[in-house]
């Protein structure tokens, strides 16, 4: 399993607030996998098409008290929750939002 978190360190609002998808919301051919390249590595990424059925929510006023806690993938199909998230422009409803600093950490779990 891999266990993601996210935590911003700039003062709300920020400009580039974090988006979660509702999993639920998400249909199977929503989602695309794709080989991405990153230096000499190639990995396999989930893209996401837009569906108005998918129901995003996001957090514009996140302290530097609080952080998000998500599960990004399960080796289990039953459990391999569909997390999409995304960051995206949020200047439009808070002009004067400060320059998102955040920290990403990703854990990865393993069960004997």
């Amino acid at each position: 399993m891999i266990a993601q978190t996210w935590h911003a360190l700039s003062p709300p609002p920020q400009d580039c607030p974090l988006a979660f998808c509702d999993g639920a919301s998400v249909h199977d051919t929503d989602s695309v996998v794709v080989n991405y390249r990153f230096f000499n590595t190639t990995t396999k990424l989930s893209v996401m098409h837009f569906n108005p059925a998918q129901r995003w929510y996001y957090f514009p006023e996140m302290t530097a008290d609080e952080f998000i806690l998500f599960k990004g993938y399960d080796s289990e199909v039953c459990c391999n929750a569909k997390a999409a998230h995304a960051a995206f422009d949020n200047r439009r409803a808070y002009p004067n939002a400060k320059p998102r600093v955040s920290v990403e950490g990703r854990f990865l779990v393993y069960f004997a």
